[in-house]
């Protein structure tokens, strides 16, 4: 069978939409489950090789300080280790939905929104979850189980 390649991929941007599962928390120990749509922008491969090289130097220092106690990392590269994924994730999030106001109505997806939800802690792990499932061409089930090995 012949790959198919739309035209859509030969655009400079290219994404890729996942569904992922949140919960958020509801009154008392409820947790209110939510199904979200996330748009992810495909990154050049040449720039997700340099931030995965990145995290790979930063957890080698993370190590090197855990076997060598008199090591410390520099105030940057702390700073950077100390970064979570949801905040590399932000400019390649071009959607999330669906989004409802409290009355039921659609709400539009915009930066301001989208700034809004990436505040949330309890999206945060999905939104992880979908932008590094996209980056590595694999689907948010693999990505939880790579996760869960870590």
């Amino acid at each position: 069978m012949a790959l198919v390649v739309s035209t859509e991929d030969l655009q400079d941007e290219v994404t890729r939409t996942v569904s992922v599962d949140v919960k958020e928390p509801g009154p008392g120990d409820k947790i209110i489950p939510h199904k979200l749509d996330i748009t992810v922008e495909v990154m050049d491969r040449e720039d997700w090789g340099k931030l995965t090289a990145k995290w790979a130097r930063l957890s080698h220092l993370a190590a090197k300080m855990e076997r060598e106690k008199d090591f410390v990392m520099d105030d940057d590269d702390a700073a950077e280790a100390r970064k979570p994924i949801h905040e590399y994730a932000e400019p390649y999030i071009k959607e999330i939905g669906p989004i409802t106001d409290e009355s039921g109505n659609v709400i539009a997806f915009s930066e301001v929104v989208k700034a809004a939800l990436m505040k949330k802690p309890w999206i945060q792990p999905g939104i992880q979850d979908a932008f590094l499932a996209v980056q590595k061409g694999i689907t948010v089930a693999e990505q939880k189980k790579t996760r869960a090995k870590n």
